[in-house]
């Protein structure tokens, strides 16, 4: 008797900030959040806000470890891509304007944005549509050093449909790749007797936000690439009935 089986293919990359040469494709909103929708709606503002989420960020990761860290490859990353972007904000290491750059510290609705400025940056964002006009899909066809970098939880629906859409390529995803990795939460002051954090942790440990968070993504679920598509699931051929002489 033979069997058929899947093929278990596994992600080269640990890490893909620390891959030479690799080029990133991110959402616009995924660092900045709803952030991003509250901006004037053309390319420069976008751009400008997808940029300046990278560069603070690069910016704390950099600074935040020390030399002899377990993490000085993350370090040396952040390094490069803060310097990179630093002439585009006019700015100096600590983040102090110090001169003009692509993008001005205020900006007009009539202002300007070429593409081809950071066409070499590591770091490309993306936007998902059904013309694919970002050019998502046919990217990741290249097989080249490219990877698309998303909510944790919105990876598997998006690999699934790549691999169902795509019959000449397979994608495989990666996890543990912490160099954007984001902690959301609440501020609070230390306050005696504070009235909020008694009832926001009532309402955190008695799961009604966790049932809340289902609720709204049942009503309102992500606009990933199967979106654009029209895919529901996998497509699975027909076969016919198999027993143990089957091959």
């Amino acid at each position: 008797m033979e069997m058929i089986v899947p093929t278990v293919f596994e992600s080269p990359w640990k890490s893909v900030m620390d891959v030479e040469g690799i080029q990133v494709l991110m959402p616009f909103d995924l660092l900045a959040g709803n952030i991003i929708s509250m901006v004037p709606q053309i390319d420069y503002f976008r751009y400008k806000m997808f940029y300046f989420e990278i560069l603070v960020r690069c910016e704390k990761v950099w600074k935040m470890y020390t030399n002899g860290d377990h993490n000085v490859g993350e370090r040396k990353t952040a390094k490069e891509l803060f310097q990179k972007l630093k002439p585009h904000f006019g700015m100096d290491d600590k983040l102090r304007f110090v001169g003009n750059g692509t993008f001005a510290p205020l900006g007009s609705l009539t202002q300007t944005y070429s593409k081809s400025v950071l066409i070499d940056f590591p770091i490309q964002p993306v936007e998902y549509d059904e013309q694919d006009s970002y050019g998502v899909i046919r990217s990741l066809n290249t097989c080249g050093k490219v990877a698309l970098m998303n909510e944790k939880e919105n990876i598997p629906a998006i690999t699934n449909y790549l691999n169902d859409d795509q019959r000449k390529v397979t994608y495989v995803k990666g996890d543990g790749d912490s160099f954007f990795s984001t902690v959301r939460g609440w501020t609070l002051p230390p306050v005696r007797s504070n009235y909020i954090e008694k009832h926001l942790k009532s309402f955190i440990s008695s799961g009604i936000l966790t049932h809340l968070k289902v609720v709204y993504k049942l009503w309102t679920p992500p606009k990933l690439l199967g979106h654009y598509g029209n895919w529901t699931a996998p497509k699975v051929k027909v076969v016919s009935r198999l027993d143990f002489s089957s091959k």
